[in-house]
């Protein structure tokens, strides 16, 4: 466990010294997604429903929100935030993915309807509020961090597990290091790049 809080520690600070983005912070607001659906017809969707699933990093759970599906195609939904920039989850009928909200800003998602009815999985046009970010996590290229430096793996928690604390900072600080040079090869923008890093 002090490994984990070391590495976590390690990982804030090395990446919030050179940030792009507004600083993580604590707050009491609401972010909206809203968007429209191309094509809609309520009679050929099982499912007329938008579905955000937020973490609360407070109680270490996760609060699913739905709004319906308006007959135009339209939805609207307001996203109580506790942090500044948070990861949500939505789904839309079969449509699933990540998107990255921020308190007091909107991010507006454009489906079709016609790729919808297909198992393609096609990600939605954005504008509003991240959309490089968003556009980013759409096109799968993110790298899981904790994946890269091997957290939760049996090899790995064998490999540190006799180390000291002042080893097992230059491991993390080495696998980031690993890390953030994948990242640079990536092709998104920087401001993607360096959301990368420090949240996933």
């Amino acid at each position: 466990m002090k490994h984990f809080v070391l590495a976590i520690s390690l990982l804030l600070t090395t990446a919030l010294s050179a940030q792009n983005l507004d600083k993580q912070e604590f707050v009491d607001g609401f972010a909206t997604v809203k968007g429209s659906i191309k094509g809609y017809d309520a009679g050929k969707m099982d499912d007329a429903e938008f579905l955000v699933s937020i973490a609360n990093p407070f109680f270490d759970d996760e609060e699913e929100l739905t709004t319906e599906i308006n007959d135009d195609g339209s939805f609207e939904i307001q996203v109580p935030m506790s942090v500044k920039h948070q990861i949500v989850s939505y789904e839309l009928q079969s449509n699933i993915g990540k998107i990255v909200i921020s308190s007091g800003k909107t991010v507006v998602m454009d489906f079709d309807f016609n790729s919808l009815l297909n198992d393609d999985d096609l990600p939605p046009t954005f504008s509003g509020e991240n959309i490089d970010l968003n556009n980013a996590l759409a096109s799968g290229f993110t790298g899981d961090y904790h994946r890269s430096v091997t957290f939760h793996n049996r090899n790995a928690a064998q490999e540190t597990g006799d180390m000291t604390p002042a080893q097992f900072k230059d491991y993390i600080l080495k696998k980031y290091d690993e890390y953030s040079k994948i990242v640079d090869t990536m092709s998104v923008s920087a401001r993607a790049k360096e959301f990368n890093g420090r949240k996933f």
